[in-house]
């Protein structure tokens, strides 16, 4: 069907290929789909959209769904950061896995900073200094993200944890991403506890 979009990353008990299996056990018109267990979200991307149902896309991993905001949001500035840096080896692997070890530390120096203009500055000069650091903070999100799916797609299975030996030619998986951004275009994308949201969600 027309419209539908593919995992782009790839994803240790991805559905993808039991798609046409789940359907057949599938509600006609239920007003809301909730996957609180997101994944790389083959089901939800796999889906038709529709106005009457509400599709909401939740994983307790909030790299994960950093990646799938970014691949909504900032989908030309995700594809331009990951062809900057294609993933040929073990250092390189290793290398991005240390920068995501680090992800708090950056992001608390930008609220350091920014704690820091708001007391130091006024007037244009303070707006003109936040809107940079907006920037930083936008951008380091895209490349967080770039980082988290390198590491995805070179690793054995999608888990992170060890590099799959062969190089990444990342370019050619950059065609799933734009459909991804359309198909996500209206899906809130939650970072929270599944069995929170589940109470939250059920009707």
């Amino acid at each position: 069907m027309a419209g539908i979009a593919r995992p782009f990353i790839p994803w240790s008990g991805s559905k993808e290929k039991l798609i046409p299996y789940i359907w057949q056990v599938f509600p006609s018109n239920p007003k809301l789909y909730l996957e609180p267990f997101g994944g790389g979200g083959a089901l939800l991307l796999g889906m038709q959209p529709k106005i009457s149902r509400m599709d909401i896309y939740n994983d307790f991993n909030c790299d994960l769904v950093n990646l799938f905001l970014c691949a909504r949001e900032c989908t030309i500035q995700l594809v331009q950061e990951l062809k900057f840096l294609p993933l040929h080896s073990r250092a390189e692997f290793d290398l991005l896995k240390e920068f995501m070890k680090h992800k708090e530390l950056l992001q608390q120096r930008i609220a350091d900073e920014r704690n820091a203009v708001m007391e130091c500055f006024s007037g244009e000069e303070r707006e003109e200094l936040l809107q940079i650091l907006r920037g930083r903070s936008r951008l380091f999100d895209v490349q967080r993200a770039a980082a988290y799916y390198k590491v995805c797609r070179g690793s054995f299975s999608g888990t992170i944890n060890s590099f799959g030996v062969k190089g990444l030619d990342v370019e050619r998986f950059l065609k799933l991403f734009p459909p991804v951004s359309a198909r996500l275009k209206d899906v809130p994308l939650e970072n929270k506890n599944a069995l929170q949201l589940i109470r939250e969600r059920d009707k």
